[in-house]
């Protein structure tokens, strides 16, 4: 049937994207997918995560900021981490304070302990690059309580409490 279909070339895509590396055999299936479906966060949310895959950064901001002006309450967790994204990519882009804004809806709209202490960490250096240390601090501080099971997570503890020491 159509459904089977479409959720098949949807899982097959996150296959390559994720684990394969075959980023033209992902963008062909979801590209397909995402003109279909202009709002299904879903589909557009592994197309932003694809574009960032393929450093097409703007084009990765592009479908966040469509995914967040959506704003439903269907798929709540998907519209935080669109949020965590455009952070992450402000954050690269040293614009420190739309990073932090960003970080601070991600934290706001979060269903789940993960990557929260990644988003303090770097929510604390763009505080620090800003010369904000007390509002770093604070964030280093709530950089320990993400989910430690999670790589970034435990990363972002064991640095903020190194940093924190240092300031």
């Amino acid at each position: 049937s159509e459904g089977t279909n479409i959720e098949s070339a949807f899982l097959l895509s996150k296959i390559y994207t994720e684990y394969n590396a075959e980023y033209e055999l992902a963008d062909k299936l979801l590209l397909k997918l995402v003109e279909e479906y202009p709002d299904n966060y879903l589909f557009l949310y592994q197309y932003a995560i694809l574009k960032l895959e393929q450093r097409s950064l703007d084009e990765a901001e592009k479908i966040l900021h469509h995914i967040v002006s959506i704003n439903s309450e269907k798929l709540p967790q998907t519209v935080a981490l669109s949020h965590f994204l455009l952070a992450e990519n402000s954050y690269k882009k040293k614009d420190y304070t739309e990073a932090i804004r960003r970080y601070d809806l991600f934290l706001e709209f979060t269903r789940s302990i993960d990557y929260t202490g990644l988003a303090y960490l770097n929510k604390a250096f763009s505080h620090l690059m800003m010369n904000e240390n007390l509002k770093a601090k604070r964030d280093l501080l709530y950089a320990r309580n993400g989910n430690l099971e999670i790589p970034d997570d435990k990363f972002a503890k064991e640095i903020s409490e190194q940093i924190f020491n240092s300031l």
